[in-house]
């Protein structure tokens, strides 16, 4: 049985991406940076255990809507995967994530690109006009596949998909387990008269 992990890349397209992956290994444990509520707001501090092991362990109410293309204004999705998980983080997550993204980087937001093809981005504002920020992290996103897994199980084993596995190992029926996501995460920030068009 193969392994693959999950790339959502969904500032360019309405489908999951899956790439071959060996499963992840235990990673170590690493200092980091993480917001800790005070009275005065968010304290930024380095990560003790404690509070490492607590974050984004608390399951939230989540909700599912899969997409039914043809009821969309994008019909000619028809056959492709998406589906809506909605409250996989409470608000305070959020800001905790969106504050230790912008630490990984001294706060800045730099100009979103698009793919264009083999590994390459181009500016292209007419298309695409918002702040980006991405961050590398195995840990935490493996946090946030254990909170959601429960909720895709259509996506744990794949058979017969060419598009995410290729076509040899869909003729040879092989079976691909997933095992983790893709660890890299955008966060993506638009402004007033700002947008991201087809």
């Amino acid at each position: 049985m193969k392994s693959y992990s999950l790339s959502g890349n969904v500032e360019s397209s309405p489908w999951l991406d899956a790439t071959m992956a060996p499963p992840a290994a235990n990673s170590e444990s690493v200092s980091a940076a993480i917001p800790i509520p005070g009275d005065d707001g968010y304290k930024w501090e380095s990560m003790d255990e404690a509070t490492r092991h607590d974050f984004l362990l608390h399951p939230t109410k989540i909700t599912k809507r899969d997409i039914v293309w043809k009821e969309t204004s994008l019909p000619e999705n028809e056959g492709l995967y998406a589906t809506i998980l909605d409250n996989v983080f409470t608000a305070q997550e959020c800001e905790s994530l969106i504050r230790q993204a912008e630490i990984t980087t001294g706060g800045q937001w730099e100009q979103a690109m698009i793919n264009v093809g083999g590994g390459m981005q181009q500016l292209m504002t007419d298309a695409r006009d918002c702040g980006r920020i991405i961050w590398d992290s195995r840990e935490m996103v493996a946090r946030i596949w254990d909170r959601v897994k429960d909720f895709v199980p259509e996506i744990h084993f794949l058979m017969g998909v060419p598009r995410i596995t290729g076509n040899g190992p869909a003729k040879r029926k092989e079976v691909w387990e997933m095992s983790r996501c893709n660890e890299r995460m955008r966060f993506l920030k638009y402004g007033e008269g700002q947008y991201f068009r087809r």
